[in-house]
């Protein structure tokens, strides 16, 4: 599995914004009230993730039984991307596997100018991709048990 973070998404002010601003930190979920004494652990299912990282999961290619791509999902009761690199192709968005290494890659998108013959303006949106710095930790996690504290006596 690979994950998109969008470490900056757009803005209502038109500048970027940090993508874990936007997230909650990490939604620990409160304990049951039971009136049983004896409970020392609870169980919990699954955690979530910061909103601004979007799974990529592996698929079959077309037409092949062993080479896989990577296709862009959602959380369950997630939101989807806000950036404009996770969301500007329509569904399904793919990637190919072998364009993600283990490290990671950075794409940063940019707006791009130069001057042509006869001082014509040429304007795009160019994409620069660059190497990551490690793998990253979503902190999501399942089957989980956790000690319960002491009930105050």
């Amino acid at each position: 599995m690979v994950w998109g973070v969008e470490n900056v998404v757009p803005s209502q002010t038109g500048r970027g914004i940090s993508g874990y601003e936007t997230s909650p930190t990490s939604e620990t979920p409160k304990p049951p009230k039971f009136s049983d004494e004896n409970l020392k652990i609870r169980y919990i299912l699954g955690t979530t993730v910061p909103k601004n990282w979007i799974p990529f999961i592996a698929v079959h290619a077309q037409g092949s039984v062993s080479e896989i791509r990577l296709q862009r999902a959602r959380m369950v009761g997630g939101e989807p991307a806000r950036g404009w690199i996770l969301r500007e192709l329509g569904s399904p968005y793919f990637v190919e596997e072998e364009e993600v290494p283990r490290t990671g890659i950075f794409v940063e998108r940019s707006w791009q100018r130069t001057r042509w013959l006869e001082g014509r303006t040429f304007i795009w949106v160019g994409r620069r991709k660059t190497a990551g710095r490690g793998e990253g930790w979503s902190r999501l996690v399942f089957d989980q048990i956790e000690d319960l504290p002491p009930k105050p006596e």
